[in-house]
């Protein structure tokens, strides 16, 4: 029996990877949302499209976004007369395909078992998070799928020990979109160079080649994020987003940054692994290859401590959950019971469906809303802001008026009216 479902596995095992992916973009669609940040980047690109510049209010240049590659990306549709609103979706949908497959390509490197490998993908795809921010209007998935692929990239080359060219090139280009994308994906170049770095050195090839290679590995993310960087500083006279002085520049808590980590772990029901992986590993009984994950979730989740998490259910952890479900399935079939490894797996299923239907922020002083909250705030009646903003710019359109808000993403945006942002972001 068990020889028969094998080979099944083996022959229809692209047929299997493509089907359980469509199941998890239906589940991804069905759990679509644009949150109320999102309308920020698409001023920003809307502005920029109608000649303003990239800027909030027009003769005002204040950098306040902090994923310029997806505010870029947003101005497409705007340029073609269309609301970037599906787009967006769309966008993210394909980001979130796209990230499954690689992840499952990064599997191989872990796991010969083709089980194993589809069962990381089906357990990352079903957690409601990560699921949910496949939209949500920001850049959320495409970090996630930078930082996936270039953890495949680098493990890949360093696993085959053969350092070509072209892969080398293409990892340099992916840590560079990665930092467009967002800033903190500078954290990834930290993890990422340095392992790389030392497989070139400790490689017997000519010393001509090795430096050919850290040439392409270096440069072209040096050259593409130095002319951003330079580009930032003489348009907005500074390097670093507005975002960053109100928010990293004041003192942040680090016990509501440790309780939002914590919460995620604990709704989703995954407070074991961390303490299950400890002992694997000082029991050497996880893959190598695992070092280099390891050490990126470890720094990813020391940064969301160190920032105060955020007030977005889960949203910066999306960047590093394929990294984290290949540590948690690893760590399950470290165990030699099968009783053992299957509770583990329904743990975690179950542990997706109760925060999905149920969650909730139990621990006091937390401001975390919910992906359902983060929603709702567009429509429902009390709140309304898309239609607010609509209502604005249908009343005041024409007018020289300002307006000053708290939520500065739908209001602003469908008013197009001049506005004030009250936290100064």
């Amino acid at each position: 029996m068990a020889e028969r479902a094998a080979e099944f596995y083996d022959r229809h095992r692209i047929g299997i990877l493509i089907v359980v992916i469509v199941l998890l973009t239906l589940l991804a669609w069905a759990n679509r949302f644009v949150q109320d940040d999102a309308y920020i980047s698409f001023r920003y690109a809307r502005n920029l499209v109608e000649g303003h510049g990239l800027v909030f209010n027009p003769g005002e240049r204040v950098e306040g976004y902090t994923n310029f590659l997806w505010t870029l990306l947003m101005a497409v549709p705007l340029f073609f007369g269309a609301e970037p609103i599906l787009f967006s979706e769309i966008a993210g949908i394909v980001c979130f395909i796209i990230n499954l497959f690689v992840t499952y390509r990064l599997l191989s490197l872990f796991f010969r078992s083709y089980v194993r490998r589809i069962l990381v993908v089906a357990l990352l795809g079903i957690n409601y998070s990560f699921s949910s921010y496949a939209t949500g209007g920001l850049e959320t998935q495409l970090q996630s799928l930078l930082f996936t692929t270039a953890v495949w990239l680098a493990l890949e080359l360093t696993a085959s020990g053969s350092y070509k060219n072209t892969r080398i090139a293409g990892l340099s280009v992916i840590l560079a979109l990665a930092a467009l994308t967002r800033p903190d994906s500078l954290l990834l170049w930290i993890t990422v160079i340095p392992v790389v770095l030392y497989g070139i050195f400790k490689n017997d090839s000519p010393s001509s080649s090795r430096l050919i290679s850290v040439v392409l590995l270096t440069a072209p993310a040096a050259i593409i994020t130095g002319a951003w960087l330079v580009w930032k500083l003489s348009y907005y006279g500074a390097v670093l987003p507005n975002t960053y002085y109100v928010k990293a520049a004041s003192a942040l808590s680090l016990h509501r940054g440790f309780l939002y980590v914590l919460l995620f772990f604990t709704s989703y029901w995954l407070i074991p692994f961390p303490f299950l992986a400890l002992a694997q590993a000082a029991g050497k009984r996880l893959p190598r290859l695992l070092v280099l994950p390891s050490i990126l979730i470890l720094l990813w989740l020391a940064y969301v401590v160190k920032i105060g998490g955020d007030f977005m259910e889960f949203r910066f952890l999306v960047a590093v959950m394929p990294l984290l479900f290949i540590h948690i399935v690893a760590v399950i079939f470290s165990f030699s019971a099968v009783a053992v490894r299957t509770a583990l797996i329904l743990m975690i299923a179950a542990g997706s469906l109760v925060h999905a239907t149920g969650f909730m922020t139990p621990f006091t002083g937390t401001d975390i809303e919910t992906i359902g909250q983060l929603e709702i705030h567009l429509t429902n009646p009390v709140e309304n802001w898309s239609g607010i903003g609509k209502k604005l710019g249908h009343l005041f359109g024409s007018a020289d008026v300002t307006i000053a808000v708290t939520a500065a993403g739908a209001i602003p945006y469908y008013s197009g009216l001049e506005t004030v942002d009250m936290f100064g972001l």
